[in-house]
Order: C-alpha cells, then structure tokens, then sequence
C-alpha cells in the first residue's frame, strides 16, 4: 500500500520543494529562496528524490516478501506434521507418500504444507540448502510423475 508520508510521496506531490520529515515526524519544506543558487536547489532535491525513491523500492520489496508472525502461532500450531501421519490406504497422499523417500516426503511436506524455507529445513534437519533443494525437487518430479502415470486424480501444482 502506497504510504502518503514517506519523504519519496511528499516530494513527489511538491515538486518546487524539498520535503521530508525529520527524526521527530516533523514535516520540512525547503524551497528554492531557502538555498544559494537554483542549481544547488536542484542538486539535493534531485539527491532526495533518488535517494527517497530507492527507499521506497527496498521497503516496498520487503513488506511484499516478509510476513509477520504475529498473530500466526495458533495457525502454525494446527499445521500437521507429516512424522506419524496416518492415511487410509487408498488415499492419493498415501499413494504419494509410497512412492517417495521417508526424507522427501518430509521436506516436501514441510516445504509445501507447512510453507517452510529451504534454509529453514536445511537448519531443522542439519543439511545442506542445497541437499534439501534436491531432495524436495526429486520429490516433485516423482509428484508429477506419479499423477502423469494416473491422470484421473487431481494434480497438485508444484512447479
């Protein structure tokens, strides 16, 4: 979401001024008569806009790739875990889980189900990032292999 008050926001709607706040919220205007010359004006606010823009870029690349773990411990608690999970016999998943490896299908569990990181399995289980990677792409190509060779059930989308 587009945040109003950021230096890159307030600059852009003025551009005659340099605006920007300072540490205490504090919003600054600074104009052209507020400099020696038209061009040292222009030199920081041509400075302020690139600077401000880059921000705005990295904050946005960051809200839209992390999510907060507030409010999720009760989710993450009624994720299941694949060690002791029962399937009846005739299940797709249990039919899946015969043709994998007890590892890939743990870590593809983990990375699929329960949406956890390469890094995050790799530390859980002491490998490496790039065994898990491996194992969890083995693990989707024997997926997809599987449902190629029984097209009637549903394929799950794993690439």
């Amino acid at each position: 979401m587009f945040q109003y008050k950021t230096d890159y926001a307030l600059n852009k709607k003025e551009p005659c001024a340099i605006v920007y706040q300072d540490a205490y919220g504090n919003i600054i205007r600074l104009t052209e008569t507020d400099f020696e010359s038209k061009e040292e004006f222009q030199r920081w606010k041509t400075w302020l806009d690139d600077n401000s823009h880059a921000q705005e870029k990295a904050d946005h690349i960051y809200r839209n790739h992390t999510i907060s773990s507030t409010g999720f411990e009760e989710y993450l608690e009624t994720i299941p875990s694949p060690d002791g999970l029962e399937l009846e016999q005739d299940t797709v998943l249990a039919q899946i889980k015969v043709v994998l490896t007890q590892t890939q299908f743990r870590r593809l569990w983990m990375y699929a189900v329960n949406g956890q990181t390469l890094a995050y399995i790799a530390k859980h289980e002491e490998a490496s990032i790039p065994s898990v990677y491996e194992s969890i792409k083995g693990a989707k190509k024997k997926v997809l292999s599987f449902f190629a060779k029984h097209p009637k059930k549903s394929s799950p989308n794993l690439r």
